[in-house]
């Protein structure tokens, strides 16, 4: 993948995820459970091991810390991601560089190996086990 084409997916996906919040806060509400994005629990009627994700993000922007790790851990990751993204991708492109597209190729290889990846699944399994067991 070029560099030109992974800043065009992370704007799309940035610009997507930012529109999904402001939708969701603004017609929900951060507690409301009642509304779905989810097509895995549409389909299953089981949560996803992302499931709760967006609420998450909203429960920080709120600064409920505790409330956004209970709801699901990887909407910190989600957080951090939809803060620091856009400011790399806005420096990258004002000074011509690819850092971020140099970053992304690393995180890639590190994540090729068995010893990184391993552990990182048997973390998203524990997850989508909480995600079931609390009935998300």
């Amino acid at each position: 993948m070029t560099s030109s084409r992974l800043y065009l997916l992370f704007s799309i996906v940035l610009v997507a995820s930012y529109s999904l919040l402001i939708y969701s806060s603004h017609e929900h509400g951060v507690k409301n459970r009642a509304i779905i994005f989810c097509p895995f629990k549409k389909l299953t009627g089981l949560p996803c091991p992302s499931c709760g994700t967006t609420r998450s993000v909203l429960l920080l922007a709120n600064g409920d810390w505790k409330g956004a790790m209970q709801m699901n851990p990887f909407g910190i990751i989600a957080f951090m991601a939809l803060l620091f993204l856009p400011l790399w991708l806005f420096v990258d492109t004002i000074s011509h560089r690819q850092s971020l597209f140099v970053a992304y190729g690393r995180m890639e290889q590190w994540l090729r190996r068995s010893y990184v990846s391993f552990p990182l699944i048997l973390v998203v399994i524990s997850n989508w086990t909480w995600n079931i067991l609390k009935g998300l």
